[in-house]
Parts: C-alpha cells; sequence; structure tokens
C-alpha cells in the first residue's frame, strides 16, 4: 500500500504545469489531461517502488538533502520554462502551494529511488561479468574500439555539418587573429593563434572553409582520443568491461557529446584536456602504483598546463582543489607532497601555464591583457539587476548613487535578463575604484538581508538548469556557421572566406529534429540531460563521503570547483559546451566507485 501511494504523489506531481498554477480560476488547466498516460505511468512506478522495497536499501541524510535539492531546483526551473519570472507568481495561491509540494514530493522520490538503486549496487559484493564475444573483443583491445567507434560517429556529425557550427566569440577570435579588430585577451590566446592558424592554412591551400573544417576534424579526433584513453584506463583499474561498453554507446551516440564536439570553440579542446586530467587523478587515487609506473605525473602536468592555455577558469578550479589537497593531505598524511604526486604537479602546471599564458597575452594583445573583472561578478550583478527590476521602490537614492558608480541602475533595470548576465555586466564601469567597489558590495548584502528570496531566485534562474532532472534544455546550434550574425559579423565572415553550405545547413536541420526526437523520448531524454550527470557526480561523491572513503571523495573537487566556477559565469542555460567536461567524466568517476569495493587484480604491465 506504501508503494501505491507513493506511486500516485509521483503521477499528481509529474502532472503539474505551472504558467497557469497562480490564476484561481485557471488551476483546472494547470493539470495535465493524459489519463491514459498517468495509468500507464501508475503501474510502471508501483513495480519500480516494489523493486526498490525489495533491495533493503536506505539512503543517509546526505543523500536525502542532495535528493531534495535537485527536486526544489527542478521545480525552480519548470516554474522558469513555463514563463513566469518568479517563483512568487506560483507560491501566491494555495493551489499553487499545494501543487507545488506535490511537485517536489514527486521528484524527491524519484531521485531519491535513484540513490537507493546506486547504493545498493554501491556495496553489492560481485560484479556480474558476460562472457560474450564482443565482451572480450573489448577487453582485448580496450582503446582501440572505443577509438574506433567514437569517432565514426562523431566525425559523420562533423561531416553534416561542414565547414563547423561556428560561434560568436569563435568569430571574434579569428576576426582577431586577421587583424579585422583590435586584438585583446579577452579569449585565451593559444586558443586564437591554433584556430585561426588553421582557417589560415586553408585560405593558402584551399578555402577557409576547408581550413575550418580540418580545425573542427582534429578537435572531434582529439577529444575522442582522450575519452577513449578514459575508458582504456578505466578498464584497466577496474574490469568493468560490461559497464564501460555501455558508456562507450552513450557517449558516442548522445546528442549532447555529438552534436557539441563539433563546435569551432576553445571550450572543446579543454573538454579534452580535461579528461585527461581526471584520468590521471582517478589512477593516482585508486592505484598509485599505476600511477607511477605508467608515468601518469606527466600527463597531468601537460593537462593542467593545457587547460590553463585553453580556458582561463582553469586557475580557479585547480587552484581551489591544490588548497583543499595540501588540507587534507595534511589531515589525513596521505602523500601529496612527493615530486610526482598530483598536487606538485598541478603546481607546476598553473605556473608553466600562468606564465605562458602571460608571454603569449603580452606579445598578441594590443589592449586588454588580462581578462575584464566584470567576468567573475556575474552572481552579485544578476541579483543587483533582479533587486533593480523587482524592488526598485526599496532602493533609495544613496543605495542608486552607489550602484551607478559600478553598474548603469536604470539599464539593468530595463534590460535585465535572468537567464545569462551579458547584458548587466556590459555596463560594469571597470574603472570604479576599490573604495567604490566595497560600498557596492556592502549595498548588495544589506539587500541581500532584505530580499533573501531574491538572492536565491537571481542564482535559480541563471543556473538551476545545471541541476534540473525534468526537461532537457539542450542546445544544439542549428544555424549554421554564421549563427545569427549582424551586418557587420557577415561581412567579416566574408573576409575571411568562411561561409554556409547549403547542402549542410539541410542536414543540419535534419540531424537537429532528430535530436529533438531524442529528447522526447523516455530514457534517452534522461542520459541527454546534464543535469543527470551533475547529479551522478554529486551522488557518487555522497556515496564515498557517507561511507567514509575520504581519500576516493577528493576525486570529486575539481568537478565541483569547475561547477562553481560555470555558476559565477555569466551563462550555463542550454550551453552544452560549458558543462561538457562533466559529461564526459562522470561516467568513469561512477565505475570506479561501483567497482573500489570490488578491489579488482590489476595487470601493471598492461
Amino acid at each position: 500500500m506504501k508503494n501505491v501511494v507513493k506511486a500516485m504523489v509521483v503521477i499528481l506531481g509529474q502532472i503539474v504545469v505551472f504558467n497557469q498554477v497562480g490564476q484561481s480560476e485557471n488551476y483546472k488547466k494547470s493539470l495535465l489531461n493524459s489519463p491514459a498516460l498517468a495509468l500507464l505511468g501508475f503501474v510502471g512506478l508501483v513495480f519500480l517502488f516494489n523493486y526498490v522495497s525489495k533491495l533493503k536499501t536506505k539512503t543517509k541524510i546526505l543523500q536525502k538533502i542532495v535528493s531534495l535539492f535537485f527536486a526544489i531546483a527542478t521545480w525552480f526551473m519548470s516554474i522558469y520554462g513555463s514563463g513566469l519570472d518568479t517563483v512568487m507568481e506560483v507560491i501566491v495561491s494555495p493551489v499553487g502551494v499545494i501543487y507545488s509540494i506535490l511537485f517536489v514530493a514527486s521528484f524527491y522520490l524519484l531521485i531519491e529511488t535513484m540513490q537507493k538503486i546506486l547504493t545498493y549496487y554501491y556495496h553489492k559484493d560481485e560484479t556480474i561479468h558476460y562472457n560474450r564475444w564482443f565482451i572480450r573483443w573489448f577487453e582485448a583491445h580496450s582503446f582501440l574500439i572505443p577509438f574506433i567507434l567514437i569517432n565514426l560517429v562523431w566525425l559523420l556529425v562533423a561531416f553534416s555539418a561542414y565547414p563547423s557550427v561556428f560561434m560568436g566569440d569563435s568569430l571574434d577570435q579569428l576576426t582577431q587573429f586577421f587583424l579585422l579588430s583590435t586584438r585583446t585577451a579577452a579569449h585565451p590566446v593559444t586558443s586564437t593563434i591554433f584556430m585561426g592558424s588553421y582557417v589560415h592554412v586553408g585560405q593558402l591551400v584551399s578555402t577557409a572553409n576547408n581550413g575550418l573544417f580540418l580545425y573542427t576534424v582534429v578537435q572531434v579526433v582529439f577529444v575522442a582520443f582522450c575519452v577513449s584513453y578514459a575508458i582504456h584506463v578505466t578498464y584497466k583499474l577496474t574490469r568493468n568491461s560490461s559497464l564501460l561498453l555501455i558508456i562507450m554507446v552513450i557517449l558516442a551516440m548522445i546528442p549532447m557529446t555529438n552534436g557539441t564536439v563539433i563546435l569551432a570553440t576553445k571550450d572543446i579542446m579543454f573538454s579534452g584536456f580535461f579528461v585527461l586530467y581526471m584520468v590521471s587523478l582517478i589512477t593516482y587515487f585508486v592505484d598509485d602504483d599505476y600511477y607511477k609506473k605508467h608515468h601518469l605525473y606527466v600527463m597531468l602536468f601537460f593537462s593542467v598546463f593545457f587547460m590553463m592555455l585553453f580556458r582561463y577558469n582553469t586557475l580557479h578550479f585547480i587552484g581551489l582543489t591544490i588548497v583543499v589537497y595540501v588540507f587534507f593531505g595534511l589531515v589525513m598524511r596521505k602523500k601529496f607532497y612527493r615530486l610526482t604526486s598530483v598536487t606538485i604537479m598541478m603546481i607546476l602546471g598553473l605556473l608553466v601555464g600562468f606564465g605562458c599564458n602571460t608571454f603569449l597575452a603580452n606579445a598578441f594583445a594590443e589592449e586588454q591583457t588580462t581578462p575584464k573583472r566584470r567576468e567573475m561578478l556575474s552572481l552579485p550583478f544578476q541579483f543587483t539587476a533582479r533587486y533593480a527590476k523587482f524592488h526598485s521602490s526599496d532602493v533609495t537614492e544613496k543605495e542608486r548613487i552607489v550602484i551607478d558608480k559600478v553598474l548603469d541602475y536604470d539599464a539593468i533595470k530595463k534590460n535585465y535578463d535572468p537567464y545569462r548576465s551579458d547584458v548587466v555586466k556590459a555596463t560594469h564601469n571597470e574603472s570604479a575604484t576599490k573604495d567604490e567597489m566595497t560600498d557596492y558590495f556592502n549595498v548588495v548584502k544589506k539587500q541581500i538581508r532584505m530580499e533573501p528570496l531574491t538572492a536565491v531566485e537571481s542564482v535559480m534562474a541563471s543556473h538551476s538548469n545545471l541541476f534540473n532532472l525534468n526537461k532537457t534544455v539542450n542546445d544544439y546550434y542549428s544555424n549554421g556557421v554564421k549563427m545569427s550574425a549582424d551586418d557587420m559579423e557577415t561581412m567579416n565572415l566574408e573576409k575571411i572566406g568562411i561561409h554556409d553550405n547549403k547542402r549542410s545547413l539541410r542536414l543540419n536541420k535534419i540531424r537537429v529534429r532528430l535530436y529533438k526526437v531524442f529528447d522526447r523520448l523516455p530514457v534517452l531524454a534522461q542520459i541527454d540531460n546534464y543535469a543527470f550527470y551533475v547529479f551522478m557526480m554529486l551522488a557518487v561523491f555522497v556515496l564515498w563521503f557517507t561511507d567514509k572513503q575520504f581519500y576516493l571523495a577528493g576525486l570529486l573537487i575539481p568537478t565541483g570547483a569547475f561547477i562553481g566556477t560555470l555558476i559565477a559565469g555569466p551563462i550555463t542555460l542550454g550551453y552544452i559546451r560549458y558543462i561538457l567536461p562533466i559529461v564526459l567524466v562522470t561516467p568513469f568517476l561512477l565505475v570506479v566507485a561501483l567497482q573500489t569495493k570490488k578491489k579488482p587484480s590489476l595487470d601493471l604491465n598492461d
């Protein structure tokens, strides 16, 4: 009976929509009318809950907190996705409160169920191994088979999008490389030179389009190599070939990966180096002998070094990781300090990478040799803009004067975009003094104390998609190389020689339609939702933490710190390229978590 009630709660929560729930006369329209689908879902849920009950697995308090957090974040994002500006439009009515409780309870029960299943297999002593011919074939070629399969799929997608799928940031980099705009270090110089060189070679040999396509192919093959190497090493560490085969197919086939690795942007190369970085960490934490015997400290150094060259936020999340590792290394007396340790290698990678970035920026940039201050102030700026929009009557004249010295108050109030901070950041006065910035932050702290819900919503509106397990918010960049270019951008593309290919645009449209179908199918939609990978990442961390495997839990410090840098940035909604590193590495963390108690025998000569 208990499982029947739980199934009923889940079904009721799943049929709630919020676009009209705040209007009492239309509250019935806020429940989807699909009796047949609800009945099928109810029957399936009863079977699911009965199955999980037989596992006799319980979750701990920290796991329940994670489940509740994701359920609430999903509630926030679902409200914003329905077109409402604030959750107050929902919870202002009793019906809205009831529907919200049902919605949150529904997702809480589902997420708890996932955590119970994960916990059961985490504690299960044996690993199921299937002795099939394709399993044996994979085990004999644990790098080559993934490398071939992943490349076949990803390169096919790349050919369908010839010459590439282009980003506004990428065009900005190319116009700087070809001296069509002022050179700055707003984008990593290494990435600018790397991409520009391929396009330039294409101009000299044949066409700029071919150069851009060659760049895309090199990028795709590199990331496929990194993922295949991660599969190979994880197999050597865990011997869990069955699960790794599933992961190989998923990473090759889901639109979130094969539709993103073809983007001509610095974030994709960075993602490949991030995978190599995490593979190095996994070997260090799981089997230190493997780490030393295969000299993975060298790969760790170079992965940090190249991440620094392709993404500036590397400094922040690696720096935080080093601080945590040093602190817990002292507390736990672990070997974080020998010459080849991960701590030393990360410090060296940061120092050398920072030095190279400084040299390249000074040699390349004509102005702005360092990123602007505004790049890491999205959170307070977004809060200020939301407060100005919804609580302008509470802003005193003195506060307005203080804000105006840092941001254009009238502009941010009028143009506030809850999903991205670019519009607000563009008004920032980079010449604001230290005292003016201090006064501004004091105003922010005061306003947060007055309206804490506004502070929460300013973050949730921009970033709750990272934790939204309800509906994927993927953006597949379907507009070709020009995107939605203005006249100046179109003119610059023509000067460089890059243009859309009509046949590829048609193929692109077909590909994106198939992606959208993929996102509407059960199970497939879940594994193509990047919030699912963030959830699995946190679930693995909590499993290790609650099991007092604190040493292994350290593997999740850099991924958590990386998520933090994204939240501090301008936008994550639908921008898969930002979250791609987490999508690519989380499956391997999961395999390690499920296998660490089994203690497989390792052949270090492999």
